[in-house]
């Protein structure tokens, strides 16, 4: 039987090593390399002390809940990442709710998606809970997580004093009529948020769908900060 390496296994070995060793390394893609628990710590371990790396694809992984909690105590740690992308990971409720509660803490995050998880109820209300208390999150991706009713009602209640995420997918969540009604509801006290989807997957009435759509039609999102000007030195003029 050959010793040799498949190129996939190479992949993983050489960006693992370039997490750790490289000082430049911004953005790294995971993605479908089908991670083992070890190298999902050795992930964590390295982004625990990463000062470089900005974004990051673990994406279609079978991290399980191990490997979110793996990821969540590395969120805690690591102070320049802004985007995660943890979609298809089957977190389930436990890896949910440490990447959750790592949100609470982390204040670089600008970006997560938690698509396809299987956060569920309890994973919807520590999400809720790290919007009461996070201030960098602007994107939110929750697609497909059986949130129900009590998540996204939670969800709801955290976004009327949440001031800074502007995008959220609650699509396919079943969060029946009563969380889409809460929704609707936060939506006329939060003024930020600039597009939320809800109106797939969540047997919402056609009166809450609409109510949703005109309270968002006329957002925008914010105009990106102007540079900073070029102050030109002042230079005397002296007479010839």
């Amino acid at each position: 039987m050959s010793d040799r390496l498949v190129p996939s296994t190479i992949y993983k070995r050489m960006a693992l090593r370039e997490l750790e060793k490289n000082p430049t390394i911004t953005t790294l893609d995971l993605s479908g390399k089908n991670l083992g628990g070890g190298e999902v710590r050795a992930v964590a371990r390295a982004l625990g002390g990463n000062t470089t790396l900005t974004t990051l694809n673990l994406g279609s992984n079978d991290l399980g809940e191990a490997g979110g909690r793996a990821i969540a105590a590395a969120l805690e740690r690591n102070t320049t990442l802004t985007a995660l992308y943890l979609c298809f990971t089957r977190l389930e409720e436990g890896g949910g709710v440490a990447v959750a509660q790592a949100l609470e803490r982390n204040t670089t995050l600008t970006t997560l998606y938690l698509c396809f998880t299987r956060l569920g109820e309890a994973g919807g209300v520590a999400v809720a809970r790290a919007l009461e208390r996070n201030t960098t999150l602007t994107a939110l991706d929750l697609y497909v997580n059986n949130l129900r009713e009590v998540g996204g009602r939670a969800v709801a209640g955290a976004l009327e004093g949440n001031t800074t995420l502007m995008t959220l997918n609650l699509d396919w969540n079943d969060l029946g009529e009563a969380g889409g009604a809460a929704v609707a509801q936060a939506l006329e006290r939060n003024t930020f948020l600039v597009i939320v989807n809800v109106d797939d997957g969540n047997d919402l009435n056609e009166s809450t769908i609409k109510r949703i759509r005109e309270l968002l039609k006329d957002r925008q999102f914010p105009p990106p900060p102007l540079p900073p000007a070029i102050v030109k030195p002042v230079v005397a003029a002296y007479p010839m």
